[in-house]
This record gives C-alpha cells, sequence and structure tokens, in this order.
C-alpha cells in the first residue's frame, strides 16, 4: 500500500470518527460503518449494515412466593383468613347491622368505626366505597346544611 493510499485511508477513518460522535452512544459503531461505507464510496443496502434485533427470550410466568404458613397444596380457591376488613366489606357490615338507620356524615362514620370496630381507615378510603354502596342500592344520601353528606339506609 502507498503512503498516498495509507494517507487517504486515514482521512477517511479520521472523518467516519468525526461523523460517528454526533450520534448516540450506543448507536456509533454503526454510524462509523455507514460513514465509512458512504465515505469509501461503497454502497449496501441499509438493511445489510443493521444487525437484526436480538431475539427476545420467551416470558416466563413468575410464581408468588407464599408466605409462611399459607397453605398452598391442594387450596386452588383459599377463603382469606380474618383480618383488616376492606371499605366496601366494613360498610355493608355496617349496613347489614342498622348503622345507618339514622343519617350519618363520614366523620361519624369514620369515628364509629375507630371507636367500636378498632379499626383506622381514612375517608379517601371509605368515599369509593361509600360511592359504591350508595349505586348498589343499599345507601342514600343527602346535603346537609354544611355541604356535608350524609348516608342513610335506602
Amino acid at each position: 500500500m502507498s503512503t498516498e493510499q495509507h494517507s487517504d485511508l486515514k482521512e477517511i477513518f479520521a472523518r467516519a470518527a468525526e461523523i460517528a460522535k454526533v450520534v448516540p452512544e450506543s448507536m456509533q459503531g454503526a454510524a462509523f460503518d455507514r460513514a465509512l461505507d458512504a465515505l469509501a464510496g461503497v454502497e449496501r443496502p441499509l438493511s445489510a449494515t443493521r444487525p437484526a434485533p436480538p431475539e427476545a427470550p420467551p416470558a416466563r410466568k413468575r410464581e408468588r412466593a407464599s408466605k409462611p404458613g399459607s397453605e398452598s397444596i391442594g387450596s386452588s380457591t383459599g377463603a382469606k383468613k380474618a383480618g383488616r376488613p376492606g371499605p366496601k366489606q366494613l360498610l355493608e357490615k355496617l349496613h347489614a347491622g342498622g348503622f345507618f338507620a339514622e343519617t350519618r356524615t363520614m366523620g361519624a362514620i369514620l369515628k364509629h368505626i375507630e371507636a367500636q370496630l378498632g379499626y383506622r381507615y381514612k375517608a379517601t378510603d371509605l368515599s369509593p366505597a361509600l360511592v359504591r354502596v350508595l349505586r348498589d342500592g343499599k345507601l342514600k344520601r343527602t346535603k346537609d346544611q354544611n355541604g356535608q353528606y350524609e348516608y342513610q339506609q335506602a
């Protein structure tokens, strides 16, 4: 190889490296190859320079780790054990027990749940559940003079 060809190649490589610097690092290798081809006058279809995308491994279904003491052998539909009831379940229990025979505000409902049943809920926990029970037709609501909703048995 002559010195003239050597210096031409050095110049082509330097220009290709300059072009590749302006693209994201993850694409610099491909950009360098494309620039080198263009500068050297080699024409290849775009698909020939792109590597095939890596084949993703098949997704595996992850099994949930069981809690200590839980029975997983032979129990496909295990009922929940006693614990803190969900907001809707608790409101339906209050409804069935006649708690809503009188009108109750959110504050009164929260106080009763904490004082009598021993559960602490926030208004933001109970509000959507109250609306669901209301839409189920078990409760009705009206606004008091302060603009607060009062809930009563339907």
